[in-house]
């Protein structure tokens, strides 16, 4: 059995329609911004690529926000059990008019999406993420790319002549499963989401799944080739990570993990990341205005000694008072037992003969044969010019010769494991680049 709910804009709330008159007669037209979210233009715009890579976009956003899920998760069943391996599946079959992608990911025996939660991000009138102004090791474009994985469809679908689709994407987690869809109304310029919940009474499954259904409306064949890239390109560079990819005229493709997540492993954000700024624009743009503010200052590494009576303020009553934002600022700022981490935690071991030894081994995995291999990393600080911001980072290179890849070069480059739109380290008016012992490195 299931229950449905509507989410509506506030029609006497939304001047987005409002359109001034023109003093010479010409004709003025309008469209609110929220109408890009089903429009193959306005999505252009606003995730920055064109529509025959929107296909990339919707599955590396989902397996992107998997990973950080099934890291910050790992840890406590790593306490609790001893081992966990936190995997990712990946099923893609052809369907009569659509390509249906299954995602799913350890769900760690938690559920990752409440009905609360999903009302909020598919509430397509307002901004909501779970990343926003969070300083920390993570992957993923950081706002609304769920509400763009949901129109996106809609999108392309209108866009080759298909105003009769109306497939849903689907998110099953634990007990329940949520049934999105787009409610578009084109010529009031409206959009809304319509969420189905679906109790789910014999659930047994131990994975969170989000099914995508993907129109194709052309190069069914390319579509598929572009996800076996980008699927190779995610598993080699997140060793921790085992995998499970079948796509349509391919062998199914098992890969256990190579390397373990760390217990230890905190990823927890640092008040040395931000600028008074930033911290202001955090404490802005929360959510609960009801939460009182010694439960945000808690997340920080610097919070830890932090008593509740320093930072009784609600945050409804903090974002009006900017000077306790910033005696809340200097507090973490100035903790005297909280050293500053001087190098990047990440949930794997970074030691050298350990990643070789991983990097080797997922690369047999895949089929390739490694004949040499130049590894490197560097674990440096940076200091900003006006000594504000400071953070650890680390920089990996892999150099690695194999006797049977189908390609001369195969180039690959990512961002927190996750694999970048473009190539950040390589289309750059300017080489990325630190100081190193007195020297620049690049």
């Amino acid at each position: 059995m299931g229950s449905r709910a509507h989410l509506m804009v506030d029609p006497d709330n939304n001047h987005e329609n409002d359109t001034a008159p023109s003093s010479d007669g010409s004709i003025i037209s309008s469209r609110p911004w929220v109408m890009d979210y089903v429009d193959v233009n306005g999505l252009g715009n606003r995730i920055g690529l064109p529509k025959d890579r929107f296909i990339e976009f919707i599955v590396k956003e989902t397996v992107d926000n998997a990973l950080d899920f099934m890291e910050k998760e790992a840890p406590r069943l790593i306490k609790k059990y001893g081992s966990f391996a936190p995997e990712l599946k990946v099923i893609v079959t052809k369907e009569s008019n659509y390509l249906r992608i299954r995602i799913l990911n350890s769900d760690c025996e938690t559920s990752g999406f409440t009905e609360q939660f999903i009302r909020s991000i598919f509430n397509f009138h307002e901004s909501t993420g779970s990343k926003g102004n969070q300083y920390k090791v993570s992957k993923g474009w950081l706002g609304d790319a769920l509400k763009a994985i949901c129109g996106i469809p809609y999108a392309l679908a209108h866009d080759g002549g298909n105003d009769d689709w109306n497939e849903p994407l689907i998110i099953t987690s634990r007990n329940k499963q949520f049934r999105i869809k787009p409610v578009i109304d084109r010529a009031k310029k409206k959009l809304d989401a319509d969420v189905e919940i679906v109790e789910l009474s014999d659930q047994t499954s131990s994975f969170t799944e989000f099914e995508i259904r993907y129109p194709v409306v052309e190069g069914e064949e390319e579509i598929i080739t572009k996800l076996s890239n980008l699927f190779l390109r995610f598993t080699l560079i997140n060793l921790h990570i085992a995998f499970s990819i079948e796509l349509p005229g391919m062998d199914r493709l098992d890969i256990p993990a190579v390397q373990t997540i760390s217990e230890k492993w905190s990823n927890q954000i640092s008040i040395w990341c931000y600028s008074e700024k930033d911290f202001e624009d955090l404490i802005i743009n929360l959510q609960n205005e009801d939460m009182v503010a010694y439960s945000i200052l808690k997340e920080f590494r610097e919070g830890t000694n932090v008593s509740k009576e320093e930072a009784s303020i609600t945050i409804g009553e903090l974002k009006n008072n900017k000077q306790e934002i910033t005696r809340l600022y200097s507090i973490l700022r100035n903790q005297p037992y909280v050293p500053k981490r001087k190098t990047l935690d990440l949930p794997f071991q970074i030691k050298k003969n350990a990643r070789i030894e991983a990097f080797k081994k997922r690369i047999h995995q895949l089929g390739y044969d490694v004949i040499d291999m130049k590894y490197d990393v560097a674990q440096e600080y940076f200091i900003s010019e006006n000594k504000q911001i400071e953070y650890p980072f680390v920089f990996e290179s892999a150099v690695i010769h194999t006797s049977n890849l189908k390609s001369n070069l195969l180039y690959i480059d990512g961002i927190n494991s996750s694999i970048p739109y473009g190539h950040p380290f390589v289309n750059r008016e300017k080489p990325f680049t630190w100081q190193k012992k007195g020297k620049l490195a690049i």
